[in-house]
């Protein structure tokens, strides 16, 4: 998860070291469901590519609606994840009220008793000392502040940093996965929005995912 050119078809590409991914590099967000098992440190791995909140083509109910729609039918059928990845951005200058509401629902969407699987991957570190400064205090922001209670519960926040080739770029995506894997062992892991819609049979406007783009949206409107 993350926003629109965020980094995350990039990620994934490194990781996996094949370059034929599909990347959004036009204003249009280009992300889907990768439906194929991936070989990454010898297992078979499915990576799920989700839109962000801030998509092109789509409105945030819509998104969110296919992204509930996928979660709770794989978990109906006994398809159970390890865990949650959302990549961010660090080289905004500030966190905006987009990327705001895209943490509140990961937040929404995960629940607390997920925190210690979700792990949250930085991106587009600078080389530039002067630079870098600033992104490491927006690194302890993220800590402190806007994802304190979730680092808390044992969120990571970990740096996808590099410098140079591509070679750099993809052993950077290795490692983090090799810690990953190391992380969350064979755990499965229930989301929040599956527990609501499957357990309890919320609709989707009752989640608590759905509530927190419910009041995003009345406030876009005030």
């Amino acid at each position: 998860q993350g926003l629109t050119g965020s980094g995350k078809s990039s990620f994934i590409a490194d990781s996996i070291e094949r370059q034929d991914v599909k990347v959004g590099h036009e204003l249009e967000s280009c992300t889907s469901v990768l439906g194929e098992p991936r070989m990454l440190e010898e297992r078979d791995v499915y990576l799920i590519d989700t839109p962000g909140f801030d998509d092109t083509k789509r409105e945030n109910m819509e998104t969110l609606t296919a992204i509930a729609h996928f979660f709770s039918v794989s978990y109906a059928n006994n398809v159970f994840m390890n865990g949650i990845i959302y990549v961010h951005r660090i080289s905004d200058n500030k966190l905006g009220g987009v990327a705001r509401t895209n943490l509140e629902m990961l937040k929404g969407l995960c629940g607390r008793d997920a925190f210690p699987n979700v792990s949250v991957i930085t991106t587009m570190w600078s080389p530039d000392g002067q630079e870098r400064s600033k992104q490491e205090y927006r690194e302890q922001q993220l800590k402190d502040i806007y994802l304190a209670d979730m680092v808390e519960e044992g969120t990571h926040i970990i740096r996808h940093d590099w410098y140079g080739t591509m070679f750099d770029r993809q052993a950077s995506a290795k490692a983090i996965f090799q810690r990953l894997f190391y992380t969350w062992k064979d755990d499965q892991v229930t989301l929040q929005i599956q527990h609501e819609m499957i357990n309890q049979q919320v609709s989707l406007g009752s989640t608590t995912a759905g509530r927190v783009l419910e009041l995003q949206m009345l406030e876009e409107h005030e």
